[in-house]
């Protein structure tokens, strides 16, 4: 990576646009960093992609305040720090900043006996009660649970992310890959949904030049497969700032999970 940090830097895109991906990682990484500073939490379970992006950002964000919290993946690797350039979660990269480096089973043991474990999480569904399918739909296969059900059974608390889309954002999943019980908040391109008494509710909205609360109200509702509840006082999500994009656009510079400019 130290080879290809330079090249990088050099071409780094423009910061005054970025995709619904990056807004999504962005608002997860924010929430991911309020929630383990609010609970103290010392485990950060991260699933492929987004929600690994998610977690880099967040752990960077924490550490330049001196919170130190350990990265986990499910395979083995234990108390990493993401080096840049390739975002894939299995990296070899990162193999030499592991405080441990174990097994499937010792990952998910970890999960399994620490307290103070979260995990955030991509999916191919996820409904209003938080459950989540990445198993199958209307018969077509999807990528498969890899870890996840066991993840989500055992971590205090997950969070899911993903790009706001009716089809994706549905009233109940058709197959349940993980039961949503744990699951506290979706965090999407447009939006933070958070769970009250056992539904997920609107809390924020990302704010958008030239486009109302309103509006941007209603672009949520119509991208959304379940009536939306709307919290009494809605937050704006600011945009993501360049200290933000840099660090993403770094740990991803060919854009695998971050979407096309």
């Amino acid at each position: 990576w130290k080879q290809l940090l330079p090249h990088t830097l050099r071409n780094m895109p423009s910061f005054d646009t970025f995709t619904e991906e990056e807004r999504a990682i962005v608002a997860a990484s924010r929430e991911l960093v309020k929630t383990i500073k609010s609970k103290d939490y010392k485990i950060l379970l991260a699933g492929i992609g987004m929600a690994n992006l998610a977690a880099w950002l967040a752990i960077h964000k924490l550490r330049s305040e001196n919170i130190l919290v350990d990265l986990l993946v499910e395979w083995g690797m234990f108390g990493y720090l993401p080096k840049p350039t390739d975002p894939f979660i299995f990296t070899m990269a990162n193999i030499p900043s592991c405080k441990m480096i174990t097994d499937l089973v010792g990952s998910i043991g970890i999960n399994v006996n620490y307290p103070k474990s979260m995990a955030i999480l991509s999916a191919g569904q996820v409904d209003k009660y938080g459950n989540i399918n990445s198993t199958r739909t209307d018969g077509v296969t999807l990528v498969g649970s890899g870890g996840a059900n066991d993840i989500v059974a055992r971590a205090q608390e997950t969070m899911v992310i993903m790009v706001q889309n009716k089809e994706r954002l549905v009233e109940k999943v058709p197959y349940i890959t993980c039961p949503g019980k744990r699951v506290s908040k979706i965090i999407t391109s447009h939006a933070v949904f958070e769970k009250e008494h056992g539904i997920m509710v609107l809390k924020k909205y990302y704010a958008q030049r030239g486009i109302s609360e309103s509006e941007m109200t209603q672009k949520i509702i119509q991208n959304t497969g379940w009536k939306v509840e709307l919290a009494e006082h809605l937050e704006k999500i600011e945009p993501p700032s360049e200290q933000e994009l840099s660090l993403l656009r770094i740990f991803d510079p060919e854009r695998f999970f971050l979407g096309a400019l």
